[in-house]
């Protein structure tokens, strides 16, 4: 006999989608003409609903609370029915911050479904909000690269410079990689965390094993040291430049050769 928790899982994924009405009290967001209600619940951040209710155990680190009266609907919770997708991003700046098969998230679900915090859609309606949330997201990342384009001097420039000759000499290795993956070949070391979108996982994680086999912050700086005069070999601060350098780069080939969901 079919578990009782299963039997409500599957007549609650097989739902159909109906037209939105605003639950009171629940601010919405408008996206291509529809209204999308928003949520107070960040997923692996935490619900906002909740905030200033957590004990200050004795030794324990203080949780960073947010300002208070700060705006808690910060989130929005969206569900593929079609595909039996849920996603969430944050509506402020458009980053995703969950993105998961319904059955995986059925717990977050039912809980949003009872808050009228979740929006339950079409697979086209999906893929709108999905390109609206990355434009956000993307106008957002230009933004804070404007500012801290802005902010650096010379010494971070030419750490730019020299970091990107050597990523451009070592990238025909990395797009050779990328392109063993797409024919087929699994990274030694990789295990998909979800069945969905295995060759975005494994070129995520191709990626990110070649950055630590070849740009290792230690011995990248001392390459670099060797270029930039003004590089001190003992400045914890200029050895931080040299890391969110090698951050950008890789942030950059992520942009660059990851397929789309």
């Amino acid at each position: 006999m079919e578990p009782l928790d299963d039997r409500v899982a599957r007549r609650f994924l097989a739902g159909a989608v109906v037209p939105f009405k605003p639950r009171p009290g629940v601010p919405t967001l408008t996206i291509g003409g529809r209204k999308y209600a928003l949520s107070t619940d960040g997923g692996p951040l935490g619900d906002r609903d909740d905030d200033g209710d957590q004990p200050e155990w004795a030794g324990a680190a203080k949780l960073i609370q947010p300002a208070p009266g700060g705006n808690k609907w910060r989130y929005l919770w969206v569900y593929d029915t079609d595909r039996q997708t849920v996603a969430m991003w944050r509506a402020t700046d458009g980053n995703e911050k969950v993105w998961g098969s319904a059955r995986s998230e059925m717990a977050t679900i039912l809980k949003l479904d009872k808050k009228g915090q979740i929006n339950r859609v079409t697979n086209a309606e999906f893929r709108k909000v999905e390109a609206h949330m990355r434009d956000l997201e993307k106008d957002t990342e230009d933004s804070l690269r404007q500012i801290v384009e802005d902010a650096k001097g010379d010494r971070e420039h030419a750490i730019d410079r020299q970091l990107g000759l050597l990523f451009e000499k070592a990238r025909p290795n990395l797009e050779r990689e990328i392109d063993a993956v797409r024919q087929g070949a699994t990274p030694i070391g990789f295990k998909p965390f979800s069945p969905e979108n295995v060759e975005r996982q494994a070129i995520t994680f191709t990626i990110g094993q070649f950055f630590r086999r070849n740009f290792d912050p230690e011995k990248t700086f001392k390459l670099l040291a060797a270029k930039i005069p003004s590089l001190d070999p003992d400045s914890v601060g200029q050895f931080q430049d040299v890391q969110w350098a090698i951050d950008d780069v890789r942030d950059t080939a992520y942009d660059r050769y990851l397929p789309p969901r």
